[in-house]
């Protein structure tokens, strides 16, 4: 295979979630050698445009009708004809699937079709309409092994068409960016400080982290630090107020750097109720910052050994999760092995080299199949 292979990555936007800097890594540092990556999006517009690599092309289809943006995913499919079209939302990977069975009888080369599934499936909201489109893919790219048993035994999708590839992280990145200086009154101050990354959404269990933050300072002054933005803003902040803690949380929305906080506070804590694979779990590991996470379905229990190198509490219990960080507010200083154990976790298996080698070797086996 002498010409470079054509992989389209799909994309809604480039807002500021795990799926979206994914995208992006593979787009900045995929073997162009081999792979010529291409990026198409509904819109462009959210914090990692700017990471865009420059040579790569670029294609907003969104539309006002409907019908029009179909028409523009066609044309970009068309005119690209590339191999792989590889896409982890559901709303833009149905415009791709309807564009390729509406050019069906027009292509001469046949792209093939990569579904990524990086959130629980059984929570999607319009579940029926994604299974049925969902049948046209050639592949499922699952970033949990709990992922891929949902998608066989409620999907009844053949185990032959599922792959997994966990999530990884920059550990370099990371490293160089928790060393950068924090203004923070709670940080300065060495306060009980905990902290919580992450799109503010039903997802996320966030009101039990705050229920948890309550009983806990009935015990002990602790103070938490939420990162992030989302349509739960502000019901968030005002159940702060109503169970009056307002004055012990502090949202500070999204940070481009949310590893310098993670770095300097006391415990990472992750309070979803749902998940599929949970990158901010393996950064707050490579922090070398403690972690309690819910046991939610999917991921955290492929990430963390209970007691070995995290913790892992029940999904949506107040009363567990205040008990455990209290615990290990009064323990600090018996965790340098969990924390030790946390870091080589993520080296070991987490790494954006790791993820990124198995997506190159799984493009390039399946171009390799496919060509004549």
């Amino acid at each position: 295979m002498k010409r470079k292979l054509k992989i389209l990555l799909l994309a809604s936007t480039l807002g500021g979630g795990g799926t979206e800097r994914r995208t992006v890594f593979i787009l900045k540092y995929i073997n162009r050698d081999i792979f010529e990556p291409i990026l198409c999006v509904w819109e462009k517009k959210g914090v990692y445009v700017k990471d865009i690599p420059r040579q790569t092309k670029l294609y907003v289809v969104k539309r006002r009708n409907k019908a029009f943006t179909l028409l523009n995913m066609c044309k970009v499919i068309n005119k690209e004809k590339p191999d792989i079209i590889f896409g982890n939302m559901w709303g833009i990977n149905a415009a791709a699937i309807l564009a390729l069975k509406m050019m069906f009888f027009k292509r001469k080369r046949k792209s093939k079709l990569i579904v990524g599934i990086v959130t629980n499936p059984s929570y999607f909201k319009y579940q029926i309409i994604i299974r049925f489109l969902y049948n046209f893919a050639d592949l499922f790219v699952a970033n949990s092994y709990g992922i891929r048993e949902y998608l066989i035994s409620s999907w009844k999708i053949p185990k032959k068409k599922i792959r997994v590839i966990h999530n990884g992280v920059d550990i370099e990145n990371i490293d160089k960016m928790s060393f950068e200086k924090v203004d923070h009154i709670w940080i300065k101050n060495n306060y009980n400080l905990i902290i919580s990354v992450g799109r503010l959404a039903e997802p996320k269990g966030l009101p039990y982290l705050l229920d948890a933050l309550k009983i806990a300072n009935k015990k002990n002054p602790i103070y938490l630090i939420i990162i992030g933005k989302g349509e739960e803003e502000e019901r968030l902040k005002k159940m702060a107020k109503k169970i009056g803690i307002d004055n012990r949380v502090d949202f500070i929305g999204f940070k481009h750097n949310p590893f310098k906080y993670i770095a300097k506070t006391n415990l990472f804590i992750l309070s979803s109720i749902w998940e599929g694979f949970p990158n901010v779990l393996l950064e707050a590991m490579a922090c070398r910052t403690p972690v309690v996470s819910t046991d939610a379905p999917y991921g955290p229990s492929e990430i963390i050994e209970d007691g070995v190198n995290g913790y892992l509490v029940p999904v949506a219990d107040s009363t567990r999760l205040a008990e455990k960080i209290l615990y290990l507010l009064e323990n600090l200083d018996k965790q340098d092995n969990v924390i030790r154990e946390a870091r080589q976790t993520v080296e070991k298996k987490f790494t954006f080299d790791t993820m990124l080698k198995n997506y190159e070797k799984l493009f390039y086996s399946i171009c390799l199949k496919k060509s004549p």
